[in-house]
This record gives C-alpha cells, sequence and structure tokens, in this order.
C-alpha cells in the first residue's frame, strides 16, 4: 500500500451486477435486514448510517414496511 494512502485503499473492490433498480433495492433491503438480523442474533443492537437524497429512497420504503424489531435499530442520519 503506498505511503499516506487513505484507510481502507488496500481493500478489494467488489462489484455486485444487478438487472435493475428494483433488483437494486432488493438486495440493498435485502443486505441490510440480513446484517441486522445477525447483529441482533448476537446480543447487539444493529447501526445504520442512512444517507440522504432520493436515490435510497426506496430501499428506505422496503426496510420500513419489513416485519423487524425496531427497538433493537439506532440509526443515523448522515
Amino acid at each position: 500500500m503506498a505511503r499516506n494512502a487513505p484507510a481502507g485503499a488496500d481493500q478489494l473492490v467488489r462489484w455486485h451486477p444487478l438487472a435493475d433498480a428494483l433488483a437494486l433495492q432488493r438486495a440493498a433491503s435485502e443486505r441490510i435486514l440480513a446484517a441486522a438480523a445477525h447483529a441482533i442474533a448476537a446480543g447487539n443492537r444493529f447501526r445504520i448510517g442512512r444517507a440522504g437524497g432520493n436515490t435510497p429512497r426506496p430501499v428506505y420504503v422496503a426496510l420500513r414496511d419489513a416485519h423487524i424489531d425496531w427497538s433493537r435499530w439506532e440509526i443515523f442520519f448522515g
């Protein structure tokens, strides 16, 4: 790694090609819900930072409609 490189610069980029915006929404929602379930099953709270703008809105709508224990979530607004 180059000297003075930003943190994480040595990490690999992972591409996840998806068919369309709906597939992206579903995949993102599923990944977030899986991460939440994993954290909660381990006895922890699930913490997530929420980005602004309209791009992530469909994912937030899908999460809003999911049957989850919101009392175990901590949501931070960016």
